[in-house]
């Protein structure tokens, strides 16, 4: 919860989105947190803020769990496929480029 973290995660979180399944986050600096944004872009999990939201996502995974078989993945493929280790390769070679160019 370090705000000085601010634009900062974890490479498991790009694991996490090629995985394909519902990601609940937790933790962070706050509602500007990377995490947030990048979920809320690819639709693919939930944040929660503090304890009781936690609950609320884990007994909202299990509800549906249990109606339907299985989690539903929301993500959005094209927002996520941004994250992938090639798009994400490809875009630091374009920024090395601006820098080498300039």
């Amino acid at each position: 919860n370090d705000v000085n973290e601010r634009g900062v995660f974890s490479g498991k979180l790009l694991d996490y989105l090629a995985a394909g399944r519902p990601i609940l986050a937790a933790g962070g600096s706050g509602n500007d947190d990377v995490v947030i944004e990048i979920l809320r872009k690819t639709g693919a999990g939930v944040y929660a803020v503090n304890v009781e939201e936690i609950k609320k996502a884990i007994l909202g995974f299990i509800e549906e769990y249990r109606k339907t078989g299985t989690l539903e993945y929301w993500g959005k493929w094209e927002e996520v496929e941004k994250y992938s280790n090639r798009e994400m390769a490809k875009t630091f070679a374009r920024n090395l480029d601006f820098i080498l160019e300039n």
